[in-house]
Formats: C-alpha cells, structure tokens, sequence
C-alpha cells in the first residue's frame, strides 16, 4: 500500500513538472490579440511564437521557470509558467518617431555590403522547432551622409514552403554594442518565395534614417503552422529513416570581412564568429561567415 501511495506521489510531481500551458497575448489598451510574439523560457535557448490570432502553447518542464514574452512595440513581460492563465496583457510601448522634412530632388542610392549569391551554409531553425533570431550590425559610416534614409533590404534566403514568413526587427545598439531598442516600433513580416531567391524588404515608406551608432537587422523565425516543413532523413545514429520538421525559411551565410558584426539570440544576445576551415587560404582567407543581408540606402 505505502508503495503505491508513493508511486503514485512520484507520478503527481513528473506531471506537474511537465506543463502544457495555453494561452493568448492581449494589448493591455485596445484588447486586441498580438501576433508573432517571442517566447521564451528565461535563461534558455528554447522557445516559441504566437499565432496570427495572439494564441500560444508550450509544453516541457516548466515547472518554478518563467517564460519571457517579447514583442515590438511592446515592453517585455516576464511570468513564472505556474501562474500564467488564458490572457497575458502586454503594455504598449510609448515611442517618439522623428518628423521628417521631404524634398524632390534627384535621387541617389549606395548600397552596403552588397553579396555575391555563393552560400557557404544556410542556417534556420533547424529540427528544434524553437525559435530563434539572428542580427546583423550596419555601422555608421561619414560617406553615408548624402544618403542616410533607409531604403530596402536584400536577403538571400532558401525556403521548401510556399509563402514562408519571416519577421525584420531594426534595432537600435546600447552602451555595450548589443542590439536594444527598437528602431522601429512594428514587425515587418516579410513573405518569402519558395527556393533560392534574393528576397528584396521596402524600408521606404518608413522614413527612417541611419542612426549614428548604427543598427541591427534582425531576422526572428516563426514557430507558425505556414512555416512548417516536414521532411525524412537518416538517422546518423539508428540507421532509420524518420521524420523530422523545421520551420521555414532558411537564410543564407557569404563570406565576409572579419570585422563585420554578427550576433545571435538565445535567450540573450551573443556575438558570433563563424570561420571556415577553407578560409586559411586562398580568396577567403582572413574571412568570416554572415548572413547575407544587404543594405540599400537614398537621400
């Protein structure tokens, strides 16, 4: 009997360790569902997204662990996953956007950083099915001067779905080079073809200016069901074919001057060097990978 009643105890505990959470993000103000909105188990590279309609589920062991949802536009909240019910409010985020004075006059473009389709690897989010974001830094430069307005992006992507989404942050840096504060205050969801393709992001009617201590462009994936690509493969260990799933797109890497930032977001940011074995010699050598993202700028 007595070993029963702890059997039974133990199993009670493995369930309550083991959560499944639902739930739906709510603009505190208009009461409206927010879609696409990052969540994460705190201190962890694990993590999710909501749905076009604010819905969210997460499942594992969450048991005394907090989840942190971070949205643009919003401030981030942080909740231990115990108390969490149905709605989750976040609070709009109060930011002042720069008026800005626009004049005809023949225009002139410069574009940074501008690559060559030659893919070194690609990188997505892989069989994890969590989340994840990456950032590349435009710093600021003096000849930028006569063409400091934002114009479009370019990112070189491969995709096996149709009509993938992925979403765009622009982030400001703080006082450490970390990415920080939203440049801009919306998600750009960017629809992305399906294959190998240049895929081309309009900043223009942003009207948004190159910062002095220059920014991020950030590409945040999107655990959504439009996104969902399953595919078979041979397990390296059992010698069986399974069936895994990845979320869609993927973006693709370039070599690039060792200099040039890149950071990646798991939990928190981190800078990242990537190097290729390949690069200690010939045209690459001295050379990092990247994400191959390019920028357009106009006056």
């Amino acid at each position: 009997m007595l070993r029963a009643l702890i059997s039974l105890l133990l199993f009670i505990i493995s369930l309550n360790a083991f959560t499944q959470i639902e739930g739906v993000l709510i603009d505190s103000i208009t009461l409206k569902p927010i879609p696409y909105v990052n969540i994460w188990i705190e201190g962890s590279p694990i993590g999710t997204t909501s749905d076009l309609n604010g819905r969210f589920n997460f499942g594992g062991e969450l048991d005394h662990k907090a989840l942190v949802f971070s949205a643009i536009g919003y401030g981030t909240k942080k909740k231990q996953a115990n108390s969490i019910s149905k709605n989750i409010y976040l609070v709009p985020k109060a930011i002042g956007i720069k008026e800005v004075s626009v004049y005809p006059e023949e225009e002139k473009e410069l574009t940074v950083d501008k690559f060559r389709r030659h893919i070194i690897f690609t990188y997505s989010t892989g069989t994890s099915g969590s989340s994840k974001m990456i950032a590349k830094y435009f710093p600021y430069k003096e000849g930028y001067s006569e063409t400091n307005f934002l114009k479009s992006l370019g990112i070189h992507t491969l995709s096996d779905v149709k009509n993938a989404i992925l979403n765009v942050r622009l982030l400001t840096t703080d006082s450490l080079g970390k990415p920080s504060n939203e440049l801009y205050d919306k998600n750009i969801l960017v629809n992305i073809k399906k294959g190998n393709h240049k895929t081309h992001v309009d900043l223009s009617k942003l009207y948004l200016t190159f910062p002095k201590n220059g920014f991020f462009v950030v590409l945040e994936w999107l655990i959504i069901p439009e996104n969902r690509f399953e595919y078979k493969a041979i397990n390296s260990e059992s010698g069986k074919k399974m069936t895994y799933t990845s979320y869609e797109p993927s973006v693709c890497f370039v070599p690039a001057d060792s200099s040039i930032q890149y950071w990646r977001y798991s939990g928190e940011w981190r800078e990242f060097h990537q190097s290729h074995a390949d690069y200690s010699f010939g045209r690459f050598k001295g050379k990092s990978e990247v994400p191959a993202i390019e920028l357009v700028l106009t006056n």
